[in-house]
């Protein structure tokens, strides 16, 4: 359901005073080899599946952030506790101790505030800039495999 269904689903579209180039390349005519191995391997019902599933996670996190703001307050822990709370010493972030995966606990908090700080800092910042396209490319595949699947329905 979510593949092309024929070789037009996959053609690349040239604005009008560049058909000329379609006699002498057929290639072009029905898209690259490249992009008719994407449409058909990509499907796109499993990719708007996978991309949502990662959206709720990122907005249960949300809602996580605004619990443990709201009833456990900021500061650092005794070291002996266990659990999670907010920090801000130069930005806001999330931060978990005491228990096994608290490190997997403390970035799963922090992807929503990464997706905010990568856009700020993606300028000056490589590693901020991975991090937001990483961040926001659920978004992005959401967004394109919600209308790919809506096309061919």
């Amino acid at each position: 359901m979510g593949k092309c269904q024929s070789s037009r689903d996959c053609q690349i579209e040239l604005p009008s005073h560049n058909q000329w180039l379609l006699a002498d390349a057929p290639t072009l005519r029905s898209g690259t080899p490249q992009s008719q191995a994407l449409c058909r391997i990509m499907n796109w019902s499993i990719a708007k599946k996978l991309s949502g599933g990662a959206l709720t996670l990122i907005g249960l996190a949300v809602v996580a952030d605004i619990m443990i703001a709201v009833f456990i307050g900021h500061g650092p822990m005794a070291a002996e506790s266990a659990g999670c709370y907010v920090t801000d010493a130069m930005v806001v972030g999330f931060h978990c101790q005491g228990f096994w995966v608290s490190g997997i606990v403390s970035a799963w908090l922090n992807l929503p505030t990464w997706a905010i700080y990568g856009l700020i800092f993606a300028p000056y910042s490589f590693k901020a800039a991975l991090l937001a396209v990483l961040v926001w490319l659920p978004v992005a595949v959401f967004i394109v495999a919600s209308r790919k699947v809506a096309q061919h329905a």
